[in-house]
């Protein structure tokens, strides 16, 4: 028999919009808010967020103070617990155990782990002169911060200066291939063929952002069209 606290994921929704007047796109708020209703559709229990015990955010690079209030309002959810977390790489596991911690414990039965963004449309709005509408949210703040698992400020690297992913990551892919005992042209290789299999995926998944395959050698040459 199953434990009737068994945490269990049981409903996702993803949203992805490409819209051709940035000034009309939706913002952050309305994405975060139809991704949640989608999850609540693949539930086969829309009115699950309703019932919502907390719901939890990572924050973006938008300026909402407590977009988890807005969400409670518009699902008729009786003051469930918001919480907003700093952008940090493990903030959605982060808040993704601590779910599943509180429901084993009975403190929690349903809880909305939702995120969104829309910088795509604001940086085409800005360039073309315009401003991307954007949801002024007045009120109290969220119920409780998360905080990321460790203080990175007290770190080496940190204070080194090592801070950006530009700054760090290239550090660690050094780390991972000399761990592997590669040469630079054997472990860029290796790293062209794992990011190839990704792109093969990512074309035939209807919410990925870049649906065009590449090849290894496509992806191993560097040029100023590609992100490098």
């Amino acid at each position: 028999m199953i434990d009737a606290r068994t945490p269990v994921l049981v409903g996702v929704g993803q949203v992805r919009q490409r819209a051709n007047d940035p000034t009309v796109a939706k913002e952050p708020l309305t994405l975060m808010a139809e991704a949640a209703e989608l999850a609540a559709e693949d539930a086969g229990a829309p009115d699950l967020l309703a019932h919502l015990d907390a719901i939890r955010i990572p924050h973006g690079l938008w300026k909402y103070g407590n977009p988890g209030a807005w969400l409670a309002e518009r699902f008729g959810a009786a003051s469930p617990h918001t919480e907003l977390g700093q952008i940090n790489g493990t903030m959605v596991l982060r808040m993704l155990s601590r779910s599943a911690a509180d429901i084993q414990a009975g403190t929690s039965d349903a809880v909305l782990i939702v995120g969104g963004e829309a910088e795509h449309s604001k940086r085409r709005a800005r360039k073309a002169g315009k401003r991307a509408p954007r949801t002024q949210l007045d009120g109290p703040p969220p119920d409780e911060p998360m905080e990321p698992y460790a203080d990175f400020g007290s770190s080496a690297h940190v204070q080194a200066g090592l801070v950006d992913p530009t700054h760090c990551f290239g550090l660690f892919e050094t780390a991972l291939r000399h761990r592997s005992g590669l040469d630079v042209d054997a472990h860029r290789t290796a790293v062209a063929e794992l990011w190839a299999g990704f792109a093969s995926v990512a074309a035939t998944n209807p919410n990925a952002w870049i649906q065009d395959p590449k090849s290894p050698d496509e992806i191993r040459r560097a040029s100023c069209r590609e992100r490098v």
